[in-house]
């Protein structure tokens, strides 16, 4: 249900996905987007939900005052690299960082600002992701000309640009199909990034499936888990991006079995014998066995009310 406000408060608007995106509900999106299509969608400013006015998000100045701490970080300027950060504390460093041509992210504190708090939860529930999801929301104040280099997320993101405009180049990942770990292109990968990739890893953007969106005051954007993005700012840009680090089916199902497992008391029995050959490892084997035998059909009885 709407809020009510006061006469030239914030315009009230059901915080959910269709609200974002322009639509009558979440339905279209869910239909047509989720979980792996951008979409994008260009608000006009005198109807754009409530998040684009809120007073904490105009300028950098005004952002550091809700920043939680020890969140707040300035990418070096050596490269344009989200992970290539320095952690700052003070304000007066941040704005001189940003000076420097350092694009800064940082966390809002969301009891400082419990707007976010709401759309958050309710983006989490209209995607009915898991309850082990991580949702958490940040900011990035980039300066004119700042540059993200090309990579992609173990995340999914909804970005609004509050103000500002940035250019994002966007491509789907042909290399590794649903990472569970961030990778930039051109650098070495991890141990999963190299177990999963299908395909050599590009060391530049992508061009097949290539395109490129521009985001202006009032834009919001869905980047899905996994798609190459690169981005570049014209004028000094502030976004505000709905995060969510979500578990995987195979996570969810694994935590499943486990709370089923561990209704049976031999299944609570400690685990022995691992790494190792000789007497103790064969016994543990045969005892292994006894239980795979008696809880062979677990997987097969689990449904999918077992998952919540």
């Amino acid at each position: 249900m709407a809020r009510k406000t006061k006469k030239n408060s914030h315009i009230a608007l059901p915080a959910d996905l269709g609200t974002l995106f322009g639509l009558d509900s979440p339905a279209p999106f869910l239909r047509e987007s989720w979980p792996d299509n951008p979409r994008v969608f260009h608000h006009k400013e005198d109807s754009a939900p409530e998040i684009w006015r809120l007073p904490a998000l105009q300028s950098l100045e005004q952002a550091l005052e809700i920043a939680a701490p020890d969140t707040i970080f300035a990418n070096l300027p050596d490269r344009d690299e989200e992970y290539n950060q320095i952690k700052l504390s003070d304000s007066e460093d941040v704005k001189k960082a940003f000076a420097c041509k350092m694009g800064i992210s940082m966390e809002p504190d969301l009891p400082k600002i419990a707007e976010l708090i709401f759309w958050l939860r309710s983006i989490q529930r209209d995607l009915g992701l898991a309850q082990q999801t991580f949702a958490r929301c940040n900011l990035y104040a980039i300066p004119d000309g700042g540059r993200t280099a090309c990579h992609y997320d173990q995340n999914i993101n909804f970005v609004c640009q509050i103000t500002g405009e940035k250019t994002w180049d966007l491509a789907p990942n042909t290399h590794v199909i649903h990472p569970l770990m961030r990778h930039t292109a051109g650098t070495p990968p991890d141990d999963s990034t190299e177990a999963f990739s299908i395909a050599p890893l590009p060391n530049k953007m992508p061009t097949k499936g290539r395109i490129r969106v521009v985001l202006k005051r009032g834009s919001v954007l869905f980047v899905p888990r996994g798609w190459w993005h690169q981005t570049f700012a014209k004028g000094e840009s502030i976004s505000l991006n709905f995060t969510y680090d979500q578990p995987s089916w195979a996570q969810v199902m694994a935590e499943a079995i486990c709370r089923r497992l561990l209704k049976e008391e031999k299944w609570r029995g400690v685990a022995y014998g691992l790494q190792q050959e000789g007497p103790l490892a064969k016994r543990a084997e045969a005892e292994f066995a006894a239980l795979l035998r008696k809880s062979g059909n677990v997987l097969q009885n689990l449904s999918f009310e077992d998952l919540s």
